[in-house]
């Protein structure tokens, strides 16, 4: 198959061996990349997809009870119950804050969370993000993003949650971003007969 390497530095990810490819199929070069690129998108989503903190609506389906000699209502849903005006009960899911994945507040770091084609940039919240002619660019450009990712801040009690790093690594378990790119460099090289050799 093709000489390509793969090298993980930090949240890098370098491609070696591809710039006589690139001359002759950059197309297909750019499928595989986009393909990663979908691929370890779809796992930092579900990183960011942990139980909601926030209280929600839900239908009156509690029930009296005594514990104790305390009479109070549970939910059958298993969530606490809180106080409100009388225009229905608000119900909070109680995630722990700084658990993993992480919990769905406001929704900013799933809704800013984002990739580029190559040769594409974009400007977000966090700044201006580019990729360049034969790279994609995961991101979240929520302003919190790297607060969250590193553990800084506010949230340097709970410790880093790299929801994007964690995502790249389990897309790539078993060399699946080097076997990406190189299946769709060897769709190209079938679809032009370049692989097929000739016998007399």
């Amino acid at each position: 198959m093709l000489d390509i390497q793969i090298t993980i530095k930090g949240d890098k990810i370098i491609l070696e061996g591809l710039n006589q490819i690139s001359k002759e199929i950059p197309d297909a070069i750019e499928r595989g990349l986009v393909r990663s690129a979908l691929g370890i998108y779809e796992a930092a989503f579900n990183f960011l997809h942990g139980p909601g903190r926030t209280p929600v609506r839900l239908r009156e389906t509690t029930r009296f009870f005594m514990e104790e000699g305390r009479e109070g209502t549970v939910s059958a849903y298993g969530i606490t119950k809180r106080k409100t005006k009388a225009r229905g009960q608000f119900y909070s899911l109680q995630a722990r804050p700084g658990s993993y994945p992480v919990p769905q507040i406001k929704g900013n770091l799933i809704r800013l969370l984002n990739w580029l084609h190559p040769g594409t940039s974009k400007t977000g919240e966090a700044g201006t993000f580019s990729a360049g002619p034969l790279e994609v660019n995961i991101y979240d450009s929520a302003i919190y993003a790297d607060v969250v990712h590193e553990g800084k801040g506010t949230s340097k009690k709970y410790g880093p949650r790299r929801y994007l790093t964690d995502a790249l690594t389990m897309f790539n378990q078993g060399n699946n971003i080097k076997e990406t790119i190189e299946e769709e460099i060897q769709k190209t090289i079938d679809d032009s007969g370049m692989g097929q050799s000739s016998s007399k």
